[in-house]
């Protein structure tokens, strides 16, 4: 049996990640220790949003300051978001 009330979403996640985070308790009877996971893939969702806009915005090669181009930070931060997230849903078993 679903409990009456779901945990709020955490407050430091972003409005779109929150609203996803009380879809999925609507949707899906989680304890305490999923609630952690599902957390920090949100997170990761979260961060990895954060680097599509950077990416966006700068785009994915940076140039030093020997002038030299170089992959830019936010992309391996995006590449190490996105795994994590998925990771976090396979783990929750939203995989299948």
């Amino acid at each position: 049996m679903k409990p009456a009330k779901s945990p709020p979403a955490p407050g430091h996640l972003t409005a779109d990640s929150q609203k996803l985070w009380k879809s999925i308790l609507a949707d899906y009877e989680i304890d305490e220790a999923a609630q952690m996971i599902l957390a920090a893939g949100l997170e990761a969702k979260d961060r990895r949003e954060e680097a599509r806009a950077a990416i966006a915005k700068d785009g994915a090669v940076i140039t030093d300051r020997w002038g030299q181009a170089k992959l830019s930070p936010w992309a391996g931060i995006e590449r190490d978001a996105g795994l994590a997230l998925m990771r976090a849903f396979r783990v929750l078993g939203f995989d299948q």
